[in-house]
């Protein structure tokens, strides 16, 4: 094995591991296990709601009142039932979204990031892609730009990209080849089943963090 490949591998279990270690700041829960907890219909929780929203706002990192949370949650349903209609795109739902979120904040913010995040949550298969500020910088979007669909395009060609094993323009096909492959061994051992999509979002998220960037 190459020099870069072996990069690459040690990267993809460090980013792995980092998904897959728990943190006091989630709870004691890895990454991967209090995100399975966040899209579980709260119908049939084996926990409480206020445990609900707890691993919503930690997950998530929604600084915002508990009416705001409570709300986020009420809407869930909502748009699980309008994204399986088929009648409305997902931009189109996330900006609708948006504007609800706007109403309930009272503050004029346009919360993209969360609007994907309820999105992908109401998403039965989730796999709706999530605005993120570390994901969209790894696609090469400028800070600056807040268009939910450039992240939304910008991200599936990556996917298709990766589909295809082709070098993508996050480093190359090997690296995401190794993590499928380690991720996909830790979540089974787990019972834990995760969309595609967000196995590249888990991938890219975790390779946001500088000092997983520098392993290798």
């Amino acid at each position: 094995m190459g020099k870069d490949k072996q990069k690459d591998k040690k990267q993809a279990e460090a980013v792995v591991n980092y998904l897959f270690t728990p943190q006091r700041r989630l709870y004691d829960l890895s990454p991967v296990c209090i995100y399975i907890r966040t899209i579980q219909d709260e119908a049939i929780l084996s926990y409480s709601h206020e445990q609900y929203r707890r691993f919503l706002r930690r997950f998530y990192a929604i600084r915002r009142s508990n009416e705001y949370i409570d709300y986020f949650i009420s809407l869930i349903p909502v748009y699980r039932s309008r994204l399986i209609s088929g009648n409305e795109t997902v931009v189109s739902l996330v900006e609708d979204i948006v504007l609800k979120l706007r109403e309930q904040n009272g503050r004029g913010c346009r919360d993209i990031s969360f609007a994907s995040k309820l999105l992908h949550v109401a998403d039965p298969s989730h796999s709706v892609v999530i605005y993120d500020r570390l994901v969209k910088g790894l696609l090469g979007i400028p800070n600056s730009h807040t268009d939910y669909n450039e992240v939304y395009s910008k991200f599936n060609e990556l996917s298709q990209d990766f589909q295809k094993k082709e070098y993508g323009r996050i480093g190359n096909f090997y690296s995401y080849q190794c993590f499928d492959a380690l991720f996909s061994e830790r979540s089974s051992k787990l019972g834990i089943l995760v969309s595609e999509n967000k196995k590249i979002d888990f991938y890219l998220w975790a390779l946001g963090h500088s000092e997983l960037l520098r392993v290798g």
